[in-house]
C-alpha cells in the first residue's frame, strides 16, 4: 500500500497524464449517466439484451443510479468481436482470443426446495456472455506487477437456480496473455457468491457466503486491532483443466485470514447491495497478492504463484457482467459503483488496510 507522500506524488502526475497505461491506473465510475461511457468501456462483448441505466430509491432514502446488465434466454456468447492484446507479443507469443473454460463447480449445489423435487437441470454445454471490459488504453489498464485496489458495489436479482450446476462468473481479473482462465474472479455458482485463485491450472475458492456475515464479521472484527494473520487453507481446489471433479493442492501459493480460522463467509448480493473490494497483484512471477475485503471488512490473503506461470503475463484485464452456463431464466447484476486505483483511500476509504 502507498503512504501519503508516495500517494500524492501519483495523484499529481496522474492529473498530468504522464503515468502510462503499463503503470497505474484509476477510475471512479458511479453510472449516473443514461449512457455507456465509450472511452472507458468496451462493450464488444455485450450480446443481448441491451445495458439498462436505472434509478431507484433504497428503503433508507439512498438515491442509487446504477448500470444493469442482464442476461437472458437470448444472450449468445459473442467472444470474436474483441481485437487483443494491445501491447505487442514477444516471439512465440500468442494472443488470448479464446474462451475461457468453465471447468467443474467449486460450490456443491443445493438440494431441491421441495423434499421429493427433481433435480434442477444443469447447465448447457454453450457459454452465455453479456460482459463490460475495460478500454485497453492508457489510464485504465496497469501491468501485473502495479498492486491496485478494485471496489464494486453491486446486488443480483432474477432467476438465480442454487441446485443443478449453473457455473457463472460476474466479475474476472486475467492476464493479457498466457492465462486462460481468471488469476481472479468473483463468482456464483449454484447460487453462491465466491471468490476463485487461479494457480496454474489448480482453481481455489477462498471465500464464499453462507450463515450469518454480520455476526461471523463481527467476531473478526474484534480481532483487527491484532492484526494477526495467520496462514489457513482454501476451502477447495480443483483442476481447471479437466471436466471431472478433480481436486488439486496449489503450489508456491499460500492463504492468510485472521487467527488462521475459516474466513467469515461473505454477504449475499442476492438480499440487497453488497460492496466488495480487493487489493490484486498479479502473481505469475511467484510474487503475487490478493486481498479480499467484504462491506469494508477484510475476509482473505491469498499470496504467491497466482495465475499462469510467466515471464511476461502483460496488463490485467478486468471485465465485469455474466459469464455463464446456458441455463433457463433471466438475472442480472446492477452495479451501483466501481473504482479502482492504487490508493485505497480513492476506493475504500472506509476500510482497515491489513498490513
Amino acid at each position: 500500500m502507498l503512504n501519503g507522500l508516495a500517494s500524492a506524488i501519483l495523484a499529481f502526475y496522474l492529473s498530468l497524464g504522464f503515468v502510462s497505461g503499463a503503470g497505474a491506473a484509476e477510475l471512479v465510475s458511479d453510472f449516473d449517466q443514461s449512457s455507456l461511457d465509450e472511452k472507458v468501456w468496451n462493450a464488444c462483448q455485450i450480446d443481448e439484451p441491451p445495458l439498462r441505466f436505472e434509478q431507484l430509491t433504497d428503503p433508507e432514502g439512498t438515491v442509487r443510479q446504477f448500470i444493469r446488465v442482464i442476461v437472458d434466454p437470448t444472450t449468445g456468447n459473442s467472444n470474436d468481436t474483441c481485437q487483443e492484446p494491445v501491447t505487442p507479443l514477444s516471439a512465440g507469443q500468442e494472443a488470448d482470443v479464446v474462451a475461457e473454460p468453465f471447468g467443474p463447480s467449486l460450490v456443491p449445489a443445493s438440494p431441491p426446495e421441495e423434499p421429493g423435487a427433481a433435480e434442477c437441470k444443469k447447465g448447457g454445454g454453450e457459454a452465455q456472455r453479456n460482459e463490460l471490459r475495460l478500454q485497453q488504453r492508457p489510464g485504465l489498464v496497469h501491468s501485473q506487477e502495479e498492486a491496485h485496489w478494485y471496489s464494486m458495489t453491486f446486488r443480483v436479482d432474477g432467476n438465480v437456480p442454487s441446485c443443478g450446476s449453473a457455473r457463472w462468473v460476474l466479475a474476472q481479473w486475467k492476464q493479457e496473455r498466457h492465462g486462460m482462465s481468471p488469476f481472479l474472479a468473483q463468482r456464483f455458482d449454484n447460487g453462491v457468491l465466491h471468490v476463485t485463485v487461479q494457480n496454474g491450472h489448480c482453481r481455489c475458492a477462498v471465500a464464499k457466503a453462507e450463515g450469518d456475515f454480520d455476526t461471523f464479521s463481527a467476531v473478526a472484527a474484534q480481532m483487527l486491532p491484532a492484526q494477526t494473520l495467520q496462514e489457513s487453507r482454501p476451502i477447495r481446489c480443483i483442476r481447471s483443466d479437466v471436466d471431472d471433479d478433480t481436486s488439486c493442492q496449489p503450489t508456491a501459493m499460500r492463504v492468510f485470514t485472521i487467527g488462521g480460522s475459516a474466513p467469515p463467509p461473505l454477504p449475499d448480493p442476492k438480499r440487497g447491495w453488497v460492496t466488495m473490494t480487493y487489493l490484486v497483484r498479479g502473481g505469475s512471477d511467484g510474487n503475487g497478492l490478493v486481498d479480499v475485503y467484504a462491506n469494508s471488512r477484510f475476509v482473505v490473503r491469498v499470496n504467491g504463484l497466482i495465475g499462469y506461470k510467466t515471464n511476461d503475463p502483460g496488463l490485467v484485464k478486468f471485465k465485469f457482467g455474466h459469464y455463464r452456463d446456458r441455463i433457463d431464466g433471466a438475472a442480472s447484476i446492477s452495479v451501483d459503483r466501481l473504482c479502482f486505483s492504487p490508493d485505497s483511500h480513492v476506493c475504500a476509504p472506509d476500510i482497515q488496510s491489513m498490513p
